[in-house]
């Protein structure tokens, strides 16, 4: 049965966070099957197979380097920290598959210029979207959570500017991780 949970109330009972520890343990053991599952497809592996093993990708688009191909991408956002891109050719067949949410991933945005389309094709949804000032405007942000080298826990920030180009980005460290005092830590 599941459990109906106050997320207003600064301090959760014991049970509930229990019940709440053991389904992120759970989850999470899901997550890491199917990213590892993710890191063992090979080039060459059809369209089909990869929507058997992994279900529909969350994002479908035309390759922006690939003549006749396709991007698809599977996230675990919001809270996940993958991002599994597939590059596929005009055969509906793998040429690349890397997973985007980590800094080798994030530098691919120092190539070429970037929309939000273009973003979301490849990095998936964002695990949130705010406005932020970045010198002195106002622009949309998009928020990814990630692991850094050493399993460090991270965000990255892309600012995308009134006609959604990329304008600027940087990572920065996942405040909810932060046992500073200003968020509330279990």
């Amino acid at each position: 049965m599941l459990q109906s949970f106050n997320f207003t109330s600064q301090h959760a009972s014991k049970r509930s966070s229990a019940v709440v520890k053991g389904w992120l343990a759970i989850s999470g053991l899901a997550l890491l099957s199917a990213c590892s599952g993710f890191q063992q497809v090979q080039p060459g592996t059809s369209y089909s197979e990869l929507v058997q093993r992994f279900g529909m990708p969350q994002q479908q688009c035309q390759s922006d380097s690939t003549a006749g191909g396709q991007i698809l991408n599977w996230s675990g956002q919001p809270m996940g920290r993958f991002a599994w891109t597939a590059e596929l050719d005009e055969a509906e067949r793998v040429v690349s598959m890397q997973q985007m949410l980590s800094d080798t991933g994030f530098a691919k945005l120092n190539t070429g210029d970037w929309d939000q389309q273009r973003v979301a094709c490849w990095f998936g949804r964002p695990a949130l979207i705010e406005q932020a000032r970045y010198q002195g405007k106002r622009h949309e942000t998009w928020t990814y959570r990630y692991l850094q080298p050493a399993q460090y826990l991270a965000h990255f920030y892309i600012y995308f500017d009134e006609s959604g180009q990329v304008r600027h980005f940087h990572p920065g460290p996942d405040p909810l991780e932060m046992n500073d005092g200003w968020f509330f830590r279990p």
